[in-house]
């Protein structure tokens, strides 16, 4: 699991969703937990 802050996020969100395709993501917002990002391996693992 990688923990990083939200304004890391909107810099390099192509990046992150790389990386949660391996791991989950915490996306934090002022120290704290705000959200999570989930990748998918392939387009058949998604929920649609």
């Amino acid at each position: 699991m990688t923990s990083v802050a939200l304004a890391e996020v909107k810099d390099d969100l192509s990046g992150y969703l790389r990386i949660a395709v391996e791991e989950e993501v915490i996306i934090t917002r002022h120290g704290k937990a705000a959200g999570i990002l989930i990748g998918f391996a392939s387009e058949d693992d998604s929920f649609g």
